[in-house]
């Protein structure tokens, strides 16, 4: 399932170009299928398998920039799984706290779509590969942020039907 959502990821950001000249937009198209996947699988890497097969699938479908080195674009994908996992374990370790997929879903996921994008939007400029918006960082900063909670907010109605809502796990 991780891998087929990661592939899905991978398929949707290579062939749903919209060139809306918007930072961060695409997330809604990769980031999506990695939430539902770290939503609904309960293995602590779960988001590392989605972003790896997320990686993967784009070398495979071109879906990475051309305009930097191939191994900086895999890894600003590929680490932001990682990055997920963490915050979800930092939610899930013990039975007190809040599960991604309980009653806490709708505030827990738009944030892990928050610290998904925002870790893409670091990574590319930790490895050199992001250029600045004619509009300035503070707009990058913006729109990477927008596009990250509506990835989560999307994400949650995508889990609704597997029971996200529930109270008790």
């Amino acid at each position: 399932m991780l891998i087929g959502l990661g592939l899905a990821g991978a398929l949707l950001h290579s062939m749903l170009k919209l060139r809306l000249g918007i930072p961060g937009h695409a997330a809604i198209f990769w980031l999506v299928p990695i939430l539902v996947g770290r939503g609904l699988a309960p293995m602590p890497v779960a988001g590392a398998v989605a972003t790896t097969s997320l990686g993967v699938g784009l070398l495979a479908f071109g879906g990475l920039g051309a305009h930097w080195p191939l191994a900086a674009s895999f890894g600003t994908f590929w680490l932001v799984g990682p990055f997920l996992d963490l915050f979800v374990f930092s939610f899930e370790r013990d039975a007190a706290r809040p599960r991604l997929t309980g009653r806490w879903a709708w505030v827990l996921l738009p944030i892990a779509g928050l610290v998904g994008n925002l870790a893409h939007l670091v990574l590319k400029v930790i490895f050199g590969a992001m250029f600045a918006h004619p509009a300035g960082w503070l707009f990058e900063l913006a729109t990477y942020t927008a596009f990250g909670l509506a990835a989560g907010f999307i994400a949650y109605a995508v889990l609704v039907p597997f029971g996200c809502r529930r109270t008790a796990q």
